[in-house]
């Protein structure tokens, strides 16, 4: 599937209610972006907390946010070296 969106102030990707519904997108949900050439991927990153909860797993509250962080945590730096890397692909 794909769709067409609008980039808003501030850089905010708006993508269209037919994929966020396709994709269960909600509000404060964790996305992963990838830059592939000239392409943006956007992946949706499941909530440990809902995984575990839809399999009847046990889970220590705690521990479970100190998984979400550590998710954005590796994002955060998987974006820099992304867009470092474009960078230098740029410039060479």
């Amino acid at each position: 599937m794909h769709a067409y969106g609008r980039v808003g102030r501030k850089g905010a990707l708006y993508p269209p209610k037919k994929l966020r519904e396709e994709l269960e997108l909600k509000e404060g949900d964790m996305v992963k972006y990838i830059v592939e050439g000239n392409s943006l991927l956007v992946v949706k990153i499941s909530n440990p907390l809902e995984v575990a909860s839809k399999f009847n797993i046990s889970f220590d509250t705690k521990i479970a946010m100190s998984i979400i962080s550590e998710i954005g945590r590796e994002s955060e730096g998987e974006i820099e070296e992304e867009i470092l890397k474009t960078l230098k692909n740029k410039i060479s």
